[in-house]
Order: structure tokens, then C-alpha cells, then sequence
């Protein structure tokens, strides 16, 4: 009898300090939520931004924590006739720089593995019409992503090209 009684004020000792432990971190994890909260509010101009707790009031500029990136995009149309957009941009993916560049217009179909562009500067590639699509590469390699998930890099050089099948 002592010894059940010995056995459940063990256990009961346990279960209150995991209790209590867990108890702490709840609230740990809770103040921690609260700061990446109130530090993520920014305006577009530059902002003094308060947090809870005992953390001191922090300036946050709007700029991207990421660097902006020089690209270059150029398009080739059915013509051969070419135009460079230069390209200063904080996107990650090409649709971000691509939706960036000034004057560049496109536009396609939205599907499961993002947009297939069938216009691109109101010129139409239409693959059933005359087995034509736009084809994109970046530093002379054919990219192997689409625009919503091709990454991009600090002086890339993408080529939207109007192209042509020819069957063998």
C-alpha cells in the first residue's frame, strides 16, 4: 500500500513539472508570435514600428529585405524584331519581372503549373494555328521552369522568343 501510494505522488510530481514546463512554453511561444506580428506592419514610406514586451521601438524601411535585381528581358517577335526591357526588380520568380518591366505586356492561360503565355506585346502564338509558342530562356539556355516558378538572378538575360515548330 506504501508503495502505491509512493508511485502515484511520483507520477503526480511529474505530470505537474511537465505540466508547468509546458505551461511556460505556451507563453514563450505566445510572446514570440505577438513580436513577429507587430514587427511585420510597414507602411510603403519608411515607419517607426512599436512592438509588445520589453523590445525597444524599431525603424523598418520599406524596402525589401531582398536586393533588387538588374534583369534583362528581351522579346523577339514573329518579325525577328527585338526589344530589351532592363528590368530593376525585388521578384523572386520571371512573372514578377516580367509584370515589373515597363511596357512589357502578356498575358495566357492560368493552369495547375501557373500561366502558359500565349501573347506577349498583343502578338499571339497559337500552337493549333501554326504550331507556334512562345519559348523562354534565360542566358541562352532554354529555361526549364515556367514563369511563375523560374528564379531569378542578378544579371540574367531572358529571351522570350515567337517560335515556330518544324516538324521532321
Amino acid at each position: 500500500m506504501k508503495r502505491r501510494v509512493l508511485s502515484l505522488v511520483a507520477v503526480l510530481a511529474a505530470l505537474s513539472l511537465m505540466l508547468m514546463g509546458c505551461g511556460k512554453a505556451a507563453e514563450e511561444s505566445k510572446e514570440s508570435s505577438v513580436a513577429e506580428v507587430s514587427t511585420e506592419s510597414v507602411s510603403s514610406e519608411e515607419s517607426t514600428v512599436e512592438s509588445t514586451g520589453e523590445e525597444s521601438v524599431e525603424e523598418v524601411s520599406s524596402e525589401s529585405e531582398e536586393a533588387a535585381r538588374n534583369i534583362t528581358i528581351e522579346v523577339v517577335g514573329k518579325d525577328g524584331q527585338s526589344v530589351s526591357y532592363e528590368v530593376k526588380t525585388d521578384a523572386e520568380f520571371l512573372r514578377g519581372a516580367m509584370e515589373a518591366a515597363e511596357g512589357l505586356t502578356f498575358s495566357g492561360t492560368e493552369g495547375e503549373w501557373g500561366m502558359m503565355v500565349d501573347t506577349v506585346n498583343d502578338e499571339v502564338a497559337d500552337y493549333s494555328v501554326d504550331a507556334s509558342y512562345w519559348a523562354f530562356y534565360v542566358n541562352g539556355e532554354y529555361c526549364n521552369f515556367g514563369i511563375d516558378s523560374q528564379p531569378i538572378e542578378e544579371g540574367d538575360k531572358f529571351s522570350i522568343v515567337y517560335t515556330v515548330s518544324v516538324e521532321e
